[in-house]
């Protein structure tokens, strides 16, 4: 028997706080780190890249939370209510996994793309703590 939700409805408004969350930590990061880069001189510059990695971190997101997240919270929650740690350290598998993946099929080695990894895994964990928070607010 599926464990019962305390709002169903709230699955579609979770599946987008895992996506905006995300996308704008990388947002408001990149821009801190333009600003950071570049003196106060560059917050034009650092503008355009923060709106250039909200879009990009926008696709990312959404489509690992469609393609990947819904399916995974639709197969969790037949067994057991996703908690906070669950939560998390599946958006940090799903976040980071599929480019790791990747990374591992074209046959790179892991020590050149880890920053990346470790992006994409915090924003996988950004991500799912905001689907729990958004899901049992």
């Amino acid at each position: 028997m599926p464990v019962m939700m305390a709002d169903e409805a709230e699955v579609p408004n979770a599946c987008a706080m895992a996506i905006v969350a995300p996308t704008l930590a990388t947002a408001i990061a990149a821009f801190i780190w333009a600003i950071a880069s570049g003196g106060t001189a560059a917050a034009p510059f650092g503008l355009l890249v923060a709106f250039a990695s909200l879009v990009c971190a926008f696709f990312i997101a959404g489509g690992h939370v469609l393609l990947l997240g819904l399916p995974l919270f639709l197969l969790l929650r037949r067994f057991v209510m996703p908690g906070w740690l669950l939560s998390g350290a599946c958006g940090l598998v799903l976040g980071a996994g599929p480019f790791l993946l990747i990374v591992e099929a074209s046959g790179n080695r892991l020590d050149d793309d880890l920053s990346a990894a470790l992006v994409l895994g915090v924003m996988g964990v950004i991500g799912g703590l905001g689907f729990r928070w958004k899901l049992c607010s």
